[in-house]
């Protein structure tokens, strides 16, 4: 019985998305048989990959009080995109940064960007270079061109001893569930 179910997940996550793929090799490596019932978190993802994102609200509601950085990312997005009907940006950025601060680098690149764009409310200079920094570390070259414009726009308001003093989050990066590709910020 293990087996076939083993197999079932093997054949339906190499039909299906990366993101359901990745659920199912969760699943797989925690030994999940047909009377195992999916977390919250696990039900969340499925609902939102079903587009009921009220549904999955709800869900990772319930697993934040875990501190599951995921559970904080995925709250985020929905609230930064206003899928569950209603959009708030700084809902999104309590959820977001919770999850970063964690280090969750999924949430660290979408506060990075959303701190970079003139265009959000939320429009900060020190804090966009603060998680562009964070995420230099484990990208040293992927973030360089935002790092050195950010860089030049604080050192131009003399924010530049700011900048330097403040102190990065968890080394150790969290890579998680990433949605970025879903929702790409820039």
């Amino acid at each position: 019985m293990i087996t076939n179910l083993k197999k079932l997940f093997f054949t339906i996550g190499m039909m299906l998305s990366p993101f359901v793929l990745s659920n199912c090799i969760a699943l797989y490596d925690q030994g999940f048989n047909s009377t195992t019932d999916l977390s919250n978190f696990g039900r969340g993802c499925n609902a939102f990959e079903h587009g009921d994102y009220e549904a999955a609200l709800k869900l990772f509601f319930k697993d934040t009080e875990a501190n599951n950085p995921d559970a904080h990312y995925m709250i985020g997005m929905i609230y930064l995109y206003g899928l569950a009907n209603e959009k708030n940006t700084y809902v999104a950025q309590k959820y977001l940064t919770s999850a970063a601060m964690q280090g969750h680098e999924a949430a660290q690149e979408i506060l990075a960007y959303m701190y970079a764009s003139p265009r959000m409310e939320l429009y900060n200079t020190l804090q966009a270079y603060y998680w562009f920094k964070a995420l230099e570390r484990s990208h040293p070259y992927k973030y360089r061109q935002e790092i050195k414009d950010l860089y030049a726009q604080i050192y131009s308001k003399g924010q530049i001893s700011k900048a330097n003093a403040l102190e990065l989050p968890k080394i150790t990066q969290f890579k998680g569930i990433n949605y970025n590709a879903m929702f790409p910020y820039r």
